[in-house]
């Protein structure tokens, strides 16, 4: 950490349309293998989502992460920083790329991103100490040094006041990625003064609420943007 690496990602323009764009960023979920990352998959839903917001006129950027991709090293999973600044950089990146393609981008940005960043301990199932063993079970109840540090660091990731609309996506049937993490993060978003929304998408498991709330998400970025309540 702290040292130059070389990151990789995902730019999708449309084929038509103005020449100033608007963006979407898309951040991706958990990936298993670094050849699964949006610039390396080519039929990967990572892909096709791109795809479906390029289509409605807009530029996508899709980071890898870091150690995904054709980034060398290790991927930090749930490490805040890397994936922000990893983010950061590919739309930086993405500007200069557009701009040889003839096209600009307007400095609008959408932002779509799946469970990386929630609190995935946040509810543990009765059967957890079937699973595990009894130090790492401890160690998940009652975490401690930089395994506690890191907890802590997610436990933060809705503990700021964004100044645009937020909507959550997700499922009472996910067995995956408890809803109540949502549910948590819309709670401390409210508490402070923030306006945002839990979409349900009913008895479906992890993979069907993503494939349910895609289009809803394009939908809902084309629609019209009204000024946010004092």
């Amino acid at each position: 950490m702290g040292r130059p690496t070389t990151a990789s990602g995902l730019l999708v323009l449309p084929h038509e349309g103005p020449r100033r764009l608007t963006t979407v960023l898309h951040s991706h979920g958990t990936l298993s293998y670094r050849d699964d990352a949006p610039s390396a998959d080519g039929e990967g839903l990572d892909r096709v989502v791109s795809s479906l917001y390029a289509s409605g006129g807009r530029a996508v950027v899709a980071p890898d992460y870091l150690g995904l991709g054709k980034g060398p090293g290790r991927h930090p999973y749930m490490h805040n920083g890397s994936a922000v600044s990893a983010a950061v950089d590919m739309l930086r990146a993405a500007r200069q790329a557009t701009a040889r393609h003839g096209r600009e981008l307007d400095g609008d940005v959408f932002f779509d991103s799946d469970h990386t960043g929630e609190e995935i301990l946040a509810k543990l199932p009765g059967t957890d100490p079937e699973l595990l063993t009894d130090t790492w079970y401890d160690q998940l109840i009652r975490p401690s040094g930089r395994f506690h540090a890191v907890l802590r660091s997610v436990d933060t990731t809705c503990q700021w006041s964004p100044q645009v609309p937020v909507r959550l996506y997700a499922a009472t049937g996910d067995l995956d990625v408890s809803i109540a993490n949502s549910r948590k993060c819309v709670a401390q978003l409210h508490g402070r003064g923030v306006q945002a929304d839990v979409i349900d998408q009913g008895d479906t498991d992890h993979l069907g609420s993503f494939r349910a709330s895609v289009p809803q998400i394009a939908q809902w970025f084309d629609e019209p943007r009204r000024p946010l309540d004092p």
